[in-house]
Formats: C-alpha cells, structure tokens, sequence
C-alpha cells in the first residue's frame, strides 16, 4: 500500500472478489462438523485482527493526508471495503465479549467507521427485536437493498438514541458520561482537527471510507434477517428459531467475517464467543455472505434468488410456529 497507494483500491476490489470465488470452490465443509470448542486461539486471533485493521486505517489516513485525491479515494476503498465487512464483524464480535477491553476495542472500531451508536443498538435493540416489524435493521420481503439503508440507518439513531437515554436515566447519568457521547466527541475532534489543518484529501478519505464501510454493514444487516417474521402470541413475539436468520457455511467469507454468517446459532446463544459457533442449522443462503453482500446490491437479482428459498422456508416453519404457538398458549 506504501508503495502505490493510489493501487490500494484495485487491490481491495481483488481480495473481496478472490473471496467470493473461494467461497464458490470451497465445498461446505462445516455443515458436517461439530460446533468448536472455546480456545486462547480464536480470542487472540480476534483482537489481534482488530488492532491490525485499526493500524491499517490510521496508516491509510496518514497517506491520504500526504497524497493525492485519487490516491485518497484508492485508500478509502480499500479501507473502506475492508472495514465495512471483517473490521465490522471482528468490532461486533468483540462487542459480544464480557472483558471491557474487548468492548472498548469495539468502541474504537466502530467509531473509526464513524457508527459508534452500533454499539448501543445492535446489543440492546436488534438482539431482542430481530426478525420483527419494530427492527429497523431487518429487511421485509420485497424491499430493496436501497429502500432498506436509509430507513435502517435513521432508525438505528433513532434506536441508540432512546435506548441510551432510558439507560443513562435508570442509572442516573449524563450524557457526558455515555461511551457513546464520548465516541461521538472523538469523532467531531478528528474532522474538526483535519479541517483546521485545512487537509482535504484527509478529510475526504474519511468520508468515502465511512461511507463504503456504513454501506456495507448495512449490506449485511440486509441479508441476515431478509423476508424472516417471528409471529407474535398475545402481544408478545414467539422465541428467536433458527428459522429466523439467514446462513452460510462457505469456509473462507465466515472466517473472515469471525462467524457473523453463522447467524441463527448467534442469536439463539449471542454471547457464545467466536469458534464455538454450531454452522449445522438454519436456513442457508445460495452463497457466502460477502458474494450475497454483492448480490443485495441489484435488487431484481436478490429478490430473485430469495423468493424461492422464502417461499420453501415459510412452508416449513409455518407448521412449526404453530406447534408453538399452541405449546406456549395458555391451558
């Protein structure tokens, strides 16, 4: 990247492609196999990753100030697709962690992509409401990838926004007092210093990189929970199933992604930590997340592939739901 850092972008584009294709040969290998055991292993190769990507962006971020404008749109798509899609997994899959450094190198991450609110909402917004009407970050049937961002978006501040309010009240804080107000004034203190400093290619790299890394985060947030409904019974939503959230065993996109494409064994256990994921449940995608991140970009395309695995999916777990419904109701 120092060498020819206005190459970095084409080079990005490759490895998000090489994935892809790997994905494609690599048979499904883990549908077979047994959920892992915890290990040192998989903890370490986690953070390391994270501190790896944080050094990556800050030395982007130095070359951008110092070349070119094209050279600072090459390193922010690099970056940026790099970000939007194993940073932003390894900052969620921290994020899930009980060691406080874990959560504030979360933080860090998700604050680098400019979306700290992420850490309030996903925990305590999307996990209890996913695959439900009030989830801003779950896709009905039928959208689009397009229609989809800015209403998660909006609603994912709004979401952070209230949920902190009402946590900052029940323990009698302030809002100077919140991780998030603090991430928020880190962020303002960056570009505040970039425009003072008067460096535009700076501050413009900041910009795409977010933009692309927001972008594809909310690719993912489309596809994992995509046309996927929990009934409700009594005013109350019926427990999360593994028919809920979308999978993919392919091999090389869910190491990348520290199992995110493992979906439904995630939400049924969310504080199960990285490699002791189960990949044998759940319904599956026609490809690896990051080929399915590509494909939720050309909504006739997505909406093509899913119909039929929806219409398949609802069948069978029509007849389940309702054998729980009828379980859970009274007498």
């Amino acid at each position: 990247m120092a060498a020819a850092p206005e190459s970095a972008g084409g080079y990005g584009l490759l490895f998000w492609l090489g994935v892809i294709v790997l994905d494609v040969i690599w048979p499904d290998h883990w549908q077979s196999q047994p959920a892992r055991s915890d290990s040192p292993y998989f903890r370490g190769l986690l953070r390391v990753g994270a501190v790896l990507l944080l050094g990556l962006q800050f030395f982007a971020l130095f070359l951008a100030c110092q070349g070119s404008w094209l050279t600072a749109l090459s390193l922010a798509l690099c970056t940026g697709l790099i970000s939007g899609t194993v940073g932003h997994a390894a900052a969620h899959a921290l994020g899930h962690s009980p060691l406080g450094s874990d959560k504030n190198l979360a933080w860090t991450l998700m604050s680098t992509m400019g979306y700290p609110h992420f850490m309030v909402e996903h925990y305590r917004g999307h996990h209890p409401r996913a695959a439900t009407w009030e989830d801003p970050t779950s896709a009905h049937e039928g959208e689009s990838f397009w229609r989809f961002l800015p209403r998660s978006v909006v609603g994912e501040v709004e979401s952070a926004r209230v949920l902190e309010s009402h946590r900052l009240a029940q323990r009698h804080l302030t809002w100077r007092q919140s991780p998030l107000a603090r991430a928020l004034g880190a962020i303002l203190l960056v570009t505040t210093g970039l425009l003072l400093s008067l460096n535009w290619t700076g501050l413009f790299f900041c910009l795409v990189h977010c933009l692309i890394a927001i972008c594809l985060l909310e690719a993912v947030n489309y596809i994992e929970h995509y046309g996927l409904y929990r009934n409700s019974l009594h005013g109350f939503h019926l427990r999360f199933m593994t028919a809920h959230a979308w999978n993919s065993c392919a091999p090389i996109s869910a190491t990348l992604l520290f199992d995110r494409p493992i979906h439904s064994d995630h939400h049924i256990d969310p504080w199960k930590p990285f490699g002791m994921s189960d990949p044998a449940h759940g319904p599956q995608l026609s490809a690896g997340y990051v080929a399915c991140i590509l494909l939720a970009m050309f909504p006739y395309v997505w909406c093509s592939t899913m119909h039929r695995r929806l219409i398949e999916l609802q069948r069978q777990t029509q007849a389940v739901e309702s054998e729980l419904s009828s379980a859970e109701g009274p007498g």
